[in-house]
């Protein structure tokens, strides 16, 4: 049996992902999160979705757009932590991730409250569910197909399907 899924569907389906390691590594999770908030940009833009350009400034429309991301604006995340973890399995100098001390955005060094900033996802994950005027078309198309694996009740197959650009 296979479920598919839009692109702004497929936010619900990344999100309950993430939940499941929250706890777990909240690391891990920050960098998922940060995967996305540049994914919720390409929404933003009409650019095709495989396109690298500007990821950065798809990155910080993501968090301008969104009002749970807004305080994340303006603070060089996409360099600071997107780019730290996805690049170098580590954020950059001047950035703390934390599971217990309080957020202090405006601050040297950063510091980043991991519940917080999933929150938050959460919330702009949910805010991107209502939204109707997505500049880039591929957000209502079919995107990904998750197929439970009737063998074994328990194992997913996850399929790219989205075709046209």
């Amino acid at each position: 049996m296979a479920s598919n899924f839009t692109c702004v569907q497929w936010l619900n389906e990344y999100q309950k992902e993430v939940e499941k390691i929250k706890d777990h590594s909240p690391f891990l999770m920050v960098l998922c999160i940060a995967a996305c908030i540049e994914f919720l940009g390409k929404l933003l833009n009409n650019e095709t979705l495989d396109s690298g350009n500007n990821c950065g400034k798809k990155f910080e429309d993501a968090l301008t757009h969104f009002e749970s991301l807004k305080k994340y604006s303006g603070k060089n995340f996409y360099n600071l932590i997107r780019c730290g973890l996805a690049h170098r399995a580590s954020v950059k100098e001047g950035v703390i991730l934390s599971i217990e001390k309080e957020s202090k955005l405006d601050e040297t060094p950063i510091i980043i409250n991991t519940k917080e900033f999933y929150n938050d996802f959460v919330k702009a994950v949910e805010e991107a569910q209502s939204k109707t005027d997505w500049p880039n078309h591929s957000a209502t198309m079919n995107y990904v197909s998750v197929t439970e694996n009737s063998d074994t009740g328990s194992s997913k197959t996850i399929l790219y399907t989205y075709i046209n650009e």
